[in-house]
């Protein structure tokens, strides 16, 4: 038996707000490598702030699929999806 939940303060406003320039500096010390996946229809798309959020993260992997926002909850992309994931994950395991 499987249930899908979620939180609903999720989407309660949150009491701490960043400047665009701490959110920078912040994705600027990720030292991990990233694999970000997006839909092409997605809502971040080509958005500036959403450009220069990337261009911040030093070791990204963007990865863009056919789909949207939620892409990987639509049946056609999950597949996709998997095998992005996997594959970026391939030469990490060694």
């Amino acid at each position: 038996h499987v249930r899908l939940r979620t939180d609903g303060r999720l989407l309660w406003p949150s009491p701490l707000r960043l400047s665009p320039e701490q959110v920078l500096a912040l994705l600027g010390a990720i030292q991990a490598p990233v694999l970000l996946i997006e839909g092409e229809k997605g809502i971040l798309a080509e958005r500036e702030n959403a450009q220069a959020a990337r261009a911040a993260v030093p070791h990204l992997m963007r990865q863009v699929l056919p789909g949207g926002h939620h892409l990987h909850l639509e049946p056609d992309s999950v597949a996709a999806v998997a095998r992005a994931i996997e594959t970026w994950l391939e030469p990490r395991r060694t």
